[in-house]
């Protein structure tokens, strides 16, 4: 069968969608003004997500949006707020429906692209590792601006900050790593998603290149 054959893939369901939301976790939404906002993310029912946010950044009728990789693809997914309420003093309550899914429009550079490497990580600011903490960690995934890896070390949450090293052929990473997403795989072991913060022109360059590689040789 020829490329121009090949059936193009199913977009996901809005309740797929769902589950793979809480499968993140945890994740960086926007909202409509393009503000960033943690999002924890619980339990779903068809389409409906019920969720934790900021509580004074959230209100009923509103729309978030996020980007997920799904069957390793990117998309574009849109959720309403259709039920807000207090949770704690920091957070608020959500009932959400995700109400769209699209292939994502990134750039080519910023698409995601599987890989499996091994790097070294050190906690720079985080909640219950001490600093200066080094752990192993096997990376998973990689685009421009983000990487995800697969960590033996349970303590690691949302907006922990970790100094990642990592060999490619093209070069040497060495990046302040945000904790985004943390997601329990098996006993003991987590998916944990960064997004690599204050790169140099170099080190963009260099991640570009890899990303190119990857993607030609899948």
């Amino acid at each position: 069968m020829s490329a121009l054959e090949r059936p193009l893939p199913l977009t996901p369901t809005l309740d797929e969608v769902a589950h793979a939301l809480v499968a993140e976790s945890a994740l960086e939404m926007l909202d409509e003004e393009g503000d960033a906002l943690e999002v924890w993310t619980i339990a779903c029912e068809g389409a409906m997500v019920d969720a934790s946010a900021p509580r004074l950044q959230v209100h009923e009728g509103m729309t978030l949006s996020a980007e997920l990789m799904l069957d390793g693809l990117p998309y574009a997914v849109r959720v309403r707020v259709e039920q807000a309420g207090y949770r704690s003093e920091k957070r608020a309550s959500l009932r959400c429906r995700v109400t769209q899914v699209a292939p994502a429009g990134a750039r080519r550079g910023e698409q995601r692209v599987e890989l499996a490497v091994s790097g070294s990580l050190h906690a720079l600011s985080c909640d219950r590792l001490p600093d200066r903490h080094e752990f192993r960690a096997d990376l998973v995934d990689l685009s421009a601006g983000s990487v995800g890896f697969r960590a033996d070390d349970v303590r690691l949450a949302p907006g922990d900050l970790l100094a990642l090293h990592c060999r490619f052929f093209e070069g040497t990473l060495e990046a302040a790593a945000r904790v985004m997403a943390v997601t329990p795989v098996r006993s003991g072991n987590l998916r944990v998603g960064c997004r690599l913060e204050s790169l140099d022109a170099p080190t963009a360059t260099m991640l570009g290149q890899v990303v190119e590689r990857l993607r030609g040789a899948a």
